[in-house]
């Protein structure tokens, strides 16, 4: 093997220019597949950072066609009492906290958890203790830490532990510092325990636990005992769903649950975009890797006499091969070094352009994993590559191939040249097709209006205080917005929960007046709460009737206002306007009823490639919330309302910061973050693709026309004419084109199937994707097979002969 090296190393010495130009073919390809691959390992193979990961789930509450739900906290305290399959079953909500503690005012991503919150993920501390306790349970509330915070704010103070912190106004001690590696699905730089051990509501200080039974927030999360099984714990829970809505009717009636282990929970919408791209980009490797099986063999003609001689002085078939393996391996092994350095060069931009929902837990990194793909796929690439033009050459004649002009084997190795070509084409068929799918897809989605105008509107999100009452929430907004109103530069004010396209969403169920109350249980719809001025500062057409005023607050006729999607659907013959409504699904609850005195434009609030929801408007005067974005309209350029808007904040609220501000435009390019991801690869891929299929065509072409130099002279000294071997030569080629256009397209037909998933308004067999690709392909093979034809136009009869 030492000598095969040496000879072998030897051999791409001997010939630079064809050894630079496999190599860097070969680290296009595997670092395209390294760098996708590192991505893959992190989203989807990578084993989360807890302890027997395979026993956490998610427990969704389930009602209707929703599987999907928040639980609520008293529901929550009933399923962890009664339950008997999980060691562990804790809940959490992501709130955003304002530190006031050791300088300026920050905000900080935190989640309110229960006791048994770090225990359900199997971690322990670095520093101090965990929520949960043996005996009383705490009487002052308690904060942990995340060591990636600890160490950028604290300064990784090791007598951290026990001190004070001041987060929404209110005390927290700190319990500990959680280890190194560890964060939890929302990747929280905090941990936060409340009074009674429940995570605390985000319906403000007002609000008591034992009257939120049918307001869902909570996440939760469950270790599995050893030895249950999903089903059995799917069951268990079901059945306790059951129980549950018999006990409360009026809240839980329809509801059950639904459990998911939580790796599969957090890849559920990468998971086929990832494995797509996976193999988008190893098809690119698969043609690469015929482009050099083509170079070998059209080098291997050169070293014919070569290896016939060696197997002429007594080196056996099993020998040659050997020995071509060798340099093809040898040529591998070096492209994925090469690749591999790409790879890593290629990780920040293919950090920047991953979405964030792909980077929640496990970073994207070349990490050992990657490292052992690489080296595996180079091994295999050398082996693919080199083994056709190895079998093809050993495979000699001595005596016909030691005669002097002799062309034996060049026939057989023709047709496998073909048919490499006619799989580049096929495969780079199956790529441009989906990467125009996806093209399409994107078009389409970016063209979707999402029923505001995104120009000049800045957003900042103003959580207050969770511990202001209610007049002091609507009285802080209400001055705010009216300040910004009168500012120069500010064209409108107002303040929305949830921002559409933003993560939050809140929805609950209500009667309608004079409606039975079996039909009002299927009442449902996402609330949004808003400010007089919201809808002028974003823009949202007012369809019917009026908007919120400052006279709709507290004490005055509750109000409400609905979007265009929910008079549809729920007064599809009749105006919406004067209707009334209640928050319960009960008619007979003790709630107010709330007149409908307005009808505005559809808005999309969870994302553009789903259809507008239900909206329900509450007036934020009339229903105090503390998790509110402000929404400005500028009459320039959005960035030139941010200095009025922090000088404003810190007038009414000098500790609240002003530290995540986002334009509309920006919020809608993060809203098709994933679909652009995935669209910018594949296209990329097939562009390469594309590339390298084109190289193929033009290398055997090119081939053919130097093989064939005595032919085509001879041709033209008999008068054939320029345009004649123009004509023949350009067949030749488009031919094997064709085919593997005819094959790709059955291909694309039958593959593309699977993308029906991460198409908006396309199909999968969209006729324009499926015309313009195979014309695309056809003028590239065609150009490929022009220029070697055409200098077998000025082959010279007298030249060609003479040489011969």
């Amino acid at each position: 093997m030492l000598i095969d090296l040496r000879y072998a190393l030897r051999m791409l010495r001997r010939s630079p220019g064809f050894s630079a130009l496999v190599v860097l073919t070969l680290a296009l390809g595997i670092g395209a597949n390294s760098a996708i691959f590192s991505v893959v390992n992190g989203v989807l193979l990578r084993s989360l950072p807890y302890a027997n990961p395979d026993r956490l789930v998610r427990v969704f509450s389930a009602k209707g066609e929703s599987t999907r739900d928040s639980w609520s906290g008293p529901n929550y305290l009933d399923f962890k009492s009664q339950q008997s399959v999980f060691d562990h079953m804790a809940a959490y909500v992501n709130l955003a906290f304002t530190l006031t503690e050791r300088g300026d005012a920050e905000r900080v991503s935190g989640d309110a958890a229960s006791y048994e919150f770090f225990e359900a993920f199997g971690v322990m501390p670095q520093l101090g203790r965990t929520f949960m306790l043996e005996g009383p349970r705490p009487t002052h509330r308690l904060v942990m830490l995340n060591q990636r915070y600890w160490r950028k704010r604290f300064g990784a103070d090791p007598k951290i532990v026990g001190q004070t912190l001041i987060l929404n106004d209110q005390a927290y001690t700190v319990a500990g510092v959680m280890p190194a590696g560890f964060e939890s699905p929302t990747q929280a730089d905090i941990w936060t325990l409340g009074l009674d051990g429940v995570p605390e509501s985000p319906f403000g200080a007002d609000r008591h636990l034992e009257k939120e039974r049918g307001a869902g927030y909570l996440n939760v999360v469950g270790r599995m005992k050893s030895g249950v099984t999903l089903g059995r714990a799917r069951s268990e829970m079901q059945t306790i769903s059951h129980r549950l809505a018999v006990q409360y009717p009026s809240e839980n009636a329809g509801s059950t649950s639904s459990l998911v282990l939580l790796r599969d929970d957090m890849v559920r919408d990468s998971r086929t975009p990832l494995i797509l791209l996976l193999c988008a980009v190893g098809l690119v490797l698969v043609i690469a890797c015929a482009n050099i099986a083509n170079l070998l063999l059209t080098r291997s003609t050169a070293r014919q006499r070569e290896l016939t001689i060696r197997a002429a002085i007594g080196a056996d078939r099993g020998r040659l091969i050997r020995q071509m393996l060798t340099e093809s391996v040898l040529l591998a092994v070096i492209g994925g070094a090469l690749g591999l350095v790409l790879a890593m060069y290629a990780i920040a931009p293919l950090k920047a352009l991953t979405p964030e929902v792909m980077q929640q837990l496990n970073p994207v990194r070349i990490d050992g994993g990657v490292l052992a793909f690489t080296f595996a796929i180079a091994l295999l690439c050398g082996l693919v590559f080199g083994m056709a033009p190895a079998l093809q050459v050993s495979a000699v004649d001595m005596a016909s191939a030691l005669r002097a002009g002799s062309r034996s084997n060049i026939g057989g190795r023709h047709i496998l040249r073909t048919m490499l070509v006619v799989s580049q084409v096929a495969l780079s068929m199956l790529l441009l097709v989906g990467s125009g799918l996806l093209i399409r897809s994107l078009m389409q989605l970016q063209e979707v209006p999402p029923g505001y105008d995104t120009q000049h509107v800045m957003t900042v999100s103003l959580p207050v205080s969770q511990q202001m009452s209610g007049a002091k929430q609507t009285l802080f907004f209400q001055q705010l917005t009216a300040n910004l109103q009168n500012a120069p530069g500010v064209v409108a004010a107002g303040a929305v929960f949830p921002l559409p396209l933003s993560s939050g969403s809140a929805g609950a169920g209500f009667a309608i007046e004079g409606r039975q109350r079996d039909e009002d249980r299927a009442f449902h719809s996402t609330l949004s709460w808003t400010t007089p001025e919201y809808f002028r500062a974003m823009g949202i057409p007012r369809i019917a009737g009026r908007n919120f005023t400052l006279q709709d607050k507290q004490g005055s006729t509750p109000v409400v206002m609905v979007s265009q999607a929910f008079a549809r659907k729920f007064f599809p013959s009749e105006t919406a306007l004067g209707h009334r409504l209640k928050l319960a699904e009960d008619p007979a609850d003790s709630a107010a009823w709330s007149t409908i005195v307005g009808v505005v434009g559809d808005v999309h609030i969870e994302g553009l490639d789903a259809p507008p929801e239900p909206l329900l408007y509450l007036p934020h005067l009339q229903n105090p919330w503390p998790y509110m974005t402000l929404v400005v309209r500028s009459a320039g350029a959005p960035s030139s309302v941010l200095p009025t808007i922090r000088r404003e904040v810190a007038a009414l609220n000098p500790s609240l910061p002003v530290d995540k501000a986002l334009t509309m435009e920006a919020m809608i390019g993060k809203s098709v973050a994933e679909p652009r991801f995935r669209t910018l690869l594949l296209s990329a891929f097939a562009a390469l693709a594309l590339i390298l299929a084109a190289i193929g065509i033009y290398g055997v072409i090119s081939f053919s026309v130097t093989q064939r130099t005595r032919e085509i002279g001879v041709r033209m000294a008999l008068g054939a004419r320029a345009e004649d071997v123009l004509a023949m030569v350009v067949q030749q080629g488009i031919a094997p084109a064709i085919t593997g256009v005819g094959v790709g397209l059955v291909g694309a037909l039958i593959a593309t199937r699977i993308m029906k998933s991460m198409l908006f308004g396309v199909t999968a067999t969209d006729p324009l994707t499926f015309i313009v690709v195979p014309v695309v392909l056809g003028v590239v093979a065609f150009a490929a097979c022009w220029l070697p034809a055409r200098r077998a136009t000025r082959v010279s009869p007298m030249v060609a002969l003479r040489g011969e």
